[in-house]
């Protein structure tokens, strides 16, 4: 037991730094941000197909995937930042894809797929317009006074 205090018992995750977002220009930042959403959607799809009583749900999970990236993307584009500079050469396009796909693989929350099937969580109407939006366009978030 004592030596549990110095396992990473939370497994791999990204080590992410707060309030520092990185610019990849818009074209490559809606190229990771459209394959985050894709990956962590497709997840949720393969949550449904295992189980299908939590389909009326859908909805909803898509739209947590999608606030989690607008919450947290200056937190991932660090991450995203720290991985393009360990390549050691220019990131091309096909680059910033397998980032986004990798992170949404890492980030996705399969818990919270059975919470939301649990409490039946639907998206209210703002929510439903925040699904409409497509990720290479979601606004950055800005701190107060940064």
């Amino acid at each position: 037991i004592v030596a549990l205090q110095w396992t990473d018992v939370n497994g791999y995750r990204p080590v992410f730094k707060a309030r520092t977002t990185k610019d990849f220009g818009r074209a490559n930042n809606g190229i990771i941000k459209t394959y985050i959403i894709k990956e962590m959607d497709h997840k949720a799809h393969m949550y449904i197909r295992k189980h299908p009583e939590g389909r009326p749900y859908l909805p909803f999970m898509r739209f947590m995937n999608k606030q989690k990236l607008y919450m947290t993307w200056n937190n991932w584009s660090t991450w995203c930042s720290k991985e393009i500079a360990k390549m050691n050469r220019r990131a091309t396009a096909r680059d910033y894809e397998n980032l986004g796909r990798r992170l949404g693989k890492i980030v996705y929350m399969d818990l919270a797929y059975r919470v939301v099937v649990q409490l039946r969580m639907q998206p209210n109407p703002d929510q439903r317009r925040f699904l409409n939006l497509r990720a290479a366009d979601l606004p950055i978030r800005t701190f107060p006074g940064h």
